[in-house]
């Protein structure tokens, strides 16, 4: 037959069965991959067939003739213990009341984790079944060896719970926490189900600034194992399958870690990433929950020693006594604690008038020989019109008041060198009515003052505190302020202008050059809003100016062609929703400066999608913002 094109002709089909039987001994069988089948309630695996390298035939076939031993194992962790028989057979009905009991009774006598139970029956199940990989073949091996019955898989509750060891208490279960110079009573209660069940911390009103997170999950290290153990069944199945078998690796993960003033969440993420390349996320330990008598009882006394306040969640308590607090104490507890009443006389100073503390570390550790860690961290902070050095209890409330404190202090240090730089800013009058919009000009001279003072004495590092970085940042200040006032007045004014431009065209919704466009009154108020000064660095007021210049120009477009620019649209929507749940989540100064990363790589991206002859200042994409989205949100949770 001729043909124009080649053609391919079964002349006649080739069956498996004739090949294995030709082939004999030239036939290889491979198997791999034992699971646990919940249709087939068996252990199987599978079975490849292959001739000179070529796989020919491919099924599921019965492990337990491959690996008898292993198969027994799987079919009773899969099959008895996680109960992955469709039929349940009298003997896992009454396993599973059993079990429920032992883990209540555990819990009872503190005898470790509740889930002890289930490493304790797979060893009961083990000891009694060997070469057993389906529910057929153990209904066979009890035929044979049990006359037919499976009582003998019937477990007592002593089967299940482990005998009690005895240790240190006195170490794993101190009577008091020391901090800082200060004795905590700790008070143990086996109540089960009753509020204060467990360990009860009490503390003086006044100290109760002094207590972090990581003194609580440290309070009682007999406890430790568990809650770790806890934590790691709370994360998401991806990880912690990862991290199996669970109990050995809380043992692994209690030797190498040790007290610390953060939280037992944030070491564990450390240690998992460094020993084990487990990388997990804030949001990853969010479905993680204590038992409740593993979760001091938190109890607030007040000086008569009588009980204000009670609770295991530590920022909810501190929220429902805030009032209280600071009429107690203006530090909230902690010049109380004998270590900070002494590191805060050597450290602390008042109104300065320069850099004359010489070098300080990031921290401080005042947790003395014994007792659990407690930190203060040196840090500028503004009152009223005055800096003082002051220690605090957290890194990020440290940097977030330096960074404020940190240019008042340069102005304060240069002094009537700037007072002149601060009376020229009257000249922003002359800017007339394109002020109007950011509000009264003593409010308007006020902002504009604080924004050119953070540009000057800016520097990349605050923290640790250093007499050279200070140095630094006067000298810069002195090299910048000349010709500042006029630079900035240029820029505040095409900035305004554009922005004026943007108003007019929301306000009259359509003219002949340009017509307003869903959401510009939105994105205006984000791009510029009345406090824009200070929402936004100095280097950034040019890039406000193009993106302000970028949505005329979309309005001018979005008139000449309305499909187009909702075409364009589709490509923005969804990272200006990313935007939006964003800033929702951010809840504190640091946070909502990471946010503000993300809303101007968002803007260039506008710029890119609506405005490419304006230029972008940084490379822009939908792979880069979802990437910086997804990394600023695993940070936000």
């Amino acid at each position: 037959m001729e043909t124009s094109r080649l053609f391919a002709r079964t002349a006649a089909k080739v069956e498996v069965e004739w090949i294995e039987a030709v082939a004999g001994d030239l036939l290889r069988v491979r198997h791999s991959e034992p699971f646990w089948s919940t249709r087939a309630a068996a252990v199987l695996c599978k079975q490849r067939k292959i001739l000179f390298g070529l796989e020919i035939a491919q099924s599921n076939v019965s492990y337990t003739r491959i690996d008898p031993e292993l198969a027994t194992d799987i079919f009773v962790r899969s099959g008895l213990v996680e109960a992955g028989i469709k039929e349940q057979p009298d003997f896992l009905t009454h396993n599973t009341k059993i079990r429920e009991s032992a883990e209540s009774e555990i819990a009872r006598l503190r005898l470790g984790s509740g889930w002890v139970t289930e490493d304790t029956l797979y060893e009961f199940y083990r000891q009694r079944l060997s070469a057993v990989g389906a529910y057929a073949e153990l209904r066979s091996y009890a035929k044979l060896a049990h006359k037919g019955h499976l009582d003998f898989l019937k477990a007592r509750i002593s089967d299940l719970i482990p005998a009690p060891e005895i240790d240190n208490s006195i170490i794993e279960f101190p009577q008091s926490i020391q901090l800082g110079g200060s004795s905590l009573e700790l008070q143990y209660r086996h109540h089960p189900g009753g509020e204060d069940d467990g360990v009860t911390l009490r503390v003086p009103l006044a100290q109760l600034g002094a207590i972090q997170q990581g003194t609580l999950d440290w309070a009682v290290p007999g406890h430790i194992e568990e809650k770790i153990e806890s934590l790691l069944r709370g994360l998401p199945k991806a990880i912690r399958i990862q991290l199996h078998p669970l109990k050995e690796r809380a043992v692994e993960l209690r030797q190498q870690l040790s007290p610390s003033a953060r939280p037992l969440r944030e070491q564990l993420a450390e240690q998992l990433q460094q020993s084990y390349q487990v990388k997990t996320y804030n949001d990853d330990w969010g479905q993680a929950r204590l038992p409740k008598h593993l979760k001091p009882r938190i109890q607030i006394e007040n000086s008569q020693g009588a009980v204000i306040g009670h609770g295991r969640e530590l920022e909810a308590l501190r929220a429902e006594l805030a009032s209280t607090a600071q009429a107690v104490s203006r530090s909230s507890g902690l010049e109380a604690i004998p270590a900070w009443q002494a590191a805060a006389a050597k450290y602390e100073r008042e109104k300065l008038s320069g850099w004359d503390f010489g070098d300080l570390p990031t921290s401080i550790d005042l947790s003395g020989d014994a007792g659990l860690p407690l930190k203060a961290y040196p840090s500028l902070v503004l009152q009223q019109q005055s800096v003082s050095l002051r220690l605090l209890p957290d890194l990020n409330a440290a940097s977030a008041a330096t960074q404020q404190a940190w240019p008042a202090l340069g102005e304060i240090a240069l002094g009537r060198e700037l007072a002149w730089l601060r009376r020229d800013l009257k000249s922003l009058k002359q800017l007339g009515a394109v002020l109007l919009p950011l509000g009264k000009f003593e409010d308007i001279q006020q902002d504009a003052w604080i924004h050119l003072r953070r540009h000057l004495f800016k520097i990349e590092t605050l923290l640790p505190l250093q007499a050279a970085n200070f140095s630094c940042a006067l000298q810069r200040a002195q090299m910048e302020q000349s010709g500042i006032i006029h630079r900035f007045s240029k820029r505040l004014n095409e900035l305004l202008e554009a922005r004026q431009s943007v108003t007019l065209i929301i306000e009259q919704k359509k003219s002949k050059q340009a017509i307003s466009y869903p959401g510009m009154a939105e994105q205006l108020q984000q791009v510029a809003p009345a406090d824009l000064l200070r929402r936004f660095d100095y280097e950034e007021l040019p890039h406000i100016s193009r993106y302000l210049k970028a949505m005329r120009i979309r309005a001018e477009r979005a008139k000449e062609s309305i499909p187009r620019d909702m075409e364009k649209s589709k490509r923005v929507a969804p990272h200006q929703a990313q935007y939006a749940r964003l800033l929702q989540a951010a809840k504190n100064p640091v946070q909502q400066q990471q946010v503000k990363a993300f809303q101007l790589l968002l803007e260039e991206f506008k710029v890119s999608v609506y405005a490419q002859e304006l230029g972008t200042a940084q490379k822009t994409s939908e792979k880069r913002l979802d990437k910086l989205a997804e990394a600023i949100g695993h940070e936000l949770k």
